[in-house]
């Protein structure tokens, strides 16, 4: 019993409160990541906006200028391939000029002048601005940034502002996280959960307070989300786990019942011992007590009694014991036929345990995520049917081999070894993996593996979700953002990237490249005659003579209509750029056949030199425009070098 005590109190004050600690700090870690993750989103969402507001056709729409460029690049396709939610365009003067969202069926619909608007009249923006703004009871992140032209020159003028849904954030999606609006709050609810900071089981830190117990199986972690104003709108909540804490009360639970039965052990040792020491020195009262135990029989120990000594005592003692006895036997049969009837309940509620427990069996063999258990040496030791069917390995395969057969590496190149003591060191872990089947083909995984202790034996369950679908979707959703839909060739957004990378390699290896800007000429006889149709098919043509007149490392972008640019990296001299520039003429001078027509169009080219003609992005682009503009005014169908003459 004091065993017993003294492991209760040792839960209650020590261990208890330390788990508890430990789920808080996990689910606060895990907060502080997703955290992270939005501030990142955030920052993607500014340099997506500077692209587009760093541009001179935006510029020039602002001013009156290019009415049809806001609906070439503004389109439905281009906006939900940069996974937009709100558009808008304004002039410095506040007027709007271009205003969309999409609804919540995806559908792109024109903003009412009372939302965005009338928010920025109200404010009087006059800068860069980015946060989180309530509209039509819907929370927006909003990044405005000043129109400039390309190269920086000429002042502000106006502002394109993005938005973008937070609901529609891939980490409330992929993290457990739910967006709790104040709009969707009940009347006081709001000043419910703000009164939880100040308890005394809450813990408060970075806009971040965690609920002690809002479950005895999970606990809530809010994050305060403020509007561009700092007020608050809303709540972000996240949802963990308390694995560990509940464990460790389970086990320290089984701990206090062993010792129990430990103290009962030791005094049932005890009490055979003493019997043993006292029945060596009094064979008489052996023998009585034998007769006692056959017959129930209680023969007196009178020739003991006159012996002035404790064995006399015991005599005297152990015959008026029998007596005693013999007045319980009654009261012990009973007792035992209640205990039988126990034992018979005990035993069916065993059988039903074990029944539970092949249940449990049988649902890890037939859940479609796979599932491995490894013993402390990291060997195989139980698998189930998912994971047979995902790497095409058998159950005989598989278990007793180490679990270094699956060649699992996480994203940060750390191998199962490293990953598994990672998780014996904190308990658990979770994250994104990469395994290779049988037919050592790589498969991306997300996986979560705990750490369990049983008899001073480690066991470790991974558990392994196959994303190879969800990859591919990602993969496709990058390329619509980063290639034109109808020659797939790189896009103007990726053409600014690469330009950019091209640059800092020409710096750092002392090196040049060619910028080349491509026209077509007579292209809009061929859509005004033939029709955007057979345009199309031309463009497509187009793409892969050009394609097939460049080196495998250099690339070909469109960047709208029928204008094409080239990058050449590591040139030697200018011949070298003559040459290319030459049969890419001749080659697209060549007739196209294309259902049943043929079309002849040519091809105009202006050319920049790095470092030679500039070392900027926004010098080089302009000096190739020039050059390909001075060859349309002279003589199409030909190339020209930049000059100053120009």
């Amino acid at each position: 019993m004091f065993n017993f005590i003294i492991v209760h109190l040792t839960q209650i004050v020590i261990i208890n409160p330390k788990f508890e600690q430990h789920s808080r700090d996990v689910a606060v870690k895990v907060m502080k990541k997703n955290i992270d993750l939005l501030e990142t989103e955030t920052e993607n969402l500014i340099d997506l906006t500077q692209d587009y507001a760093m541009w001179n056709d935006t510029y020039d729409y602002v001013d009156g200028k290019k009415e049809n460029y806001i609906y070439d690049t503004y389109h439905e396709t281009s906006l939900n391939n940069l996974n937009l939610s709100l558009v808008t365009i304004i002039d410095k003067k506040g007027k709007i000029l271009f205003a969309k969202f999409k609804n919540d069926e995806n559908i792109w619909l024109d903003i009412e002048e009372n939302s965005v608007v009338d928010f920025i009249k109200k404010e009087k923006i006059n800068e860069n601005f980015h946060g989180f703004f309530n509209i039509d009871e819907e929370i927006f992140l909003l990044v405005g940034q000043q129109i400039f032209r390309t190269d920086g020159s000429g002042d502000a003028n106006g502002f394109v502002i993005f938005g973008k849904r937070l609901s529609d954030f891939k980490i409330f999606d992929e993290n457990n996280l739910t967006f709790i609006s104040l709009d969707s709050l009940k009347e006081n609810e709001f000043k419910d959960i703000t009164s939880l900071f100040y308890l005394d089981k809450i813990s408060y830190k970075d806009n971040i307070f965690v609920i002690n117990e809002e479950s005895k199986n999970y606990m809530g972690v809010y994050m305060i989300i403020k509007d561009i104003k700092e007020e608050t709108i809303g709540f972000s909540k996240l949802t963990s786990a308390r694995e560990v804490e509940n464990f460790v009360k389970r086990v320290y639970s089984i701990v206090m019942l062993i010792f129990a039965l430990l103290g009962v052990v030791a005094i049932a040792s005890l009490n055979m011992g003493f019997n043993i020491l006292v029945a060596r020195p009094i064979k008489k009262l052996k023998e009585n007590i034998y007769i006692f135990k056959k017959q129930m029989k209680n023969i007196k120990n009178f020739e003991l009694y006159d012996r002035d000594d404790e064995i006399s005592d015991l005599a005297k003692s152990i015959d008026e014991f029998k007596e005693e006895i013999i007045l319980r036997h009654n009261e012990l049969l009973q007792i035992n036929k209640d205990l039988e009837i126990k034992i018979k309940e005990r035993t069916l509620e065993l059988e039903e345990k074990n029944r539970e427990l092949l249940l449990s069996d049988k649902i890890i063999s037939q859940t479609l995520e796979a599932i491995i258990v490894l013993d402390d040496n990291k060997n195989i030791v139980k698998i189930n049917k998912a994971l047979e069917n995902i790497t095409g390995y058998s159950n005989h395969e598989l278990l007793g081999n180490n679990i270094n057969v699956l060649n699992i590496i996480s994203q940060d190149n750390k191998n199962i070894d490293e990953i598994l003591d990672d998780t014996l060191s904190y308990g658990c872990w979770k994250g994104e993996v990469y395994g290779v089947n049988k037919y050592k083909i790589k498969i991306p995984f997300i996986t979560s593996i705990i750490s369990l202790t049983n008899k001073e034996q480690v066991y470790f369950i991974i558990i392994l979700t196959d994303i190879t679908e969800i990859k591919n979707a990602q993969e496709k959703l990058k390329k619509m953002a980063y290639y034109d839909s109808l020659t797939s060739l790189p896009n103007r957004v990726l053409f600014y990237k690469n330009l950019n990378n091209s640059i800092k390699r020409a710096q750092k290896h002392n090196t040049k490249f060619a910028l080349l800007f491509l026209d077509i000429d007579r292209f809009k006889i061929v859509n005004d005659t033939l029709g955007h149709e057979m345009g199309d098919k031309l463009l497509v043509e187009v793409s892969k003579r050009f394609k097939e007149n460049i080196k495998i490392e250099d690339a070909v972008y469109r960047l709208g209509g029928d204008e094409f640019t080239i990058i050449l990296d590591d040139i030697n001299d200018e011949s070298s750029v003559k040459d290319i520039a030459i049969n890419l003429i001749m080659d697209i001078s060549l007739p196209f056949y294309i259902d049943n027509n043929e079309v002849r169009v040519g091809l105009s080219i202006g050319i920049a030199i790095y470092p030679t003609d500039d070392t900027t992005i926004e010098g080089l682009i302009r000096k190739a425009d020039a050059a390909l503009y001075e060859v349309k005014e002279t003589k199409k169908g030909t190339f020209k070098f930049f000059s100053n003459d120009i």
